[in-house]
């Protein structure tokens, strides 16, 4: 009898390793380039405070309004910080917004729904979202192309 029991237990067993593979090829999803840009617009409040003892200032930035375009389209608010240098660069550059998006998946069907995207210096990434947003992920980068504007680029993806 307890051979009987092993013999079904390493036939369940070989079976299930058998499909793993045919259960996660049927989760890939496909990778969807963005680009757009995003600017933003007089709102918010702006803090400016000396940055110790050095002649920098932190910047920063709540509720900021920042609206995107392109492949993620929306209205958002911006919270973050910047430290201006005092020769004019700008560094540390850190925060989240909240946007109010419309973003197409691989096959062109816009979802629309609220995402929350993080950024650190130029880098971004998708850290949730909510309604038909709810299973984008993604990352990209971000450059000043001229005052208020940024052009944005990444990958992102739909999970199933």
């Amino acid at each position: 009898m307890n051979r009987k029991v092993l013999v079904m237990a390493v036939a369940c067993l070989a079976v299930a390793m058998l499909a793993t593979p045919l259960v996660c090829a049927a989760k890939t999803t496909k990778l969807i380039t963005v680009t757009g840009t995003f600017y933003g617009l007089p709102g918010g409040t702006w803090i400016l405070d000396p940055a110790g003892k050095s002649d920098n200032t932190i910047l920063t930035i709540v509720d900021g309004i920042v609206i995107w375009e392109g492949d993620i389209a929306g209205p958002s608010t911006y919270s973050g910080r910047t430290v201006l240098h005092a020769g004019g660069e700008r560094d540390n550059k850190e925060g989240v917004w909240t946007i109010t998006a419309t973003v197409s998946d691989e096959n062109g069907v816009p979802h629309s729904g609220t995402l929350f995207i993080k950024r650190a210096q130029a880098n971004w990434r998708i850290i949730g979202g909510t309604d038909g947003l709810a299973n984008l992920h993604g990352e990209g980068t971000s450059e000043d192309i001229g005052f208020p504007y940024w052009a944005y680029t990444g990958q992102v993806h739909f999970d199933p």
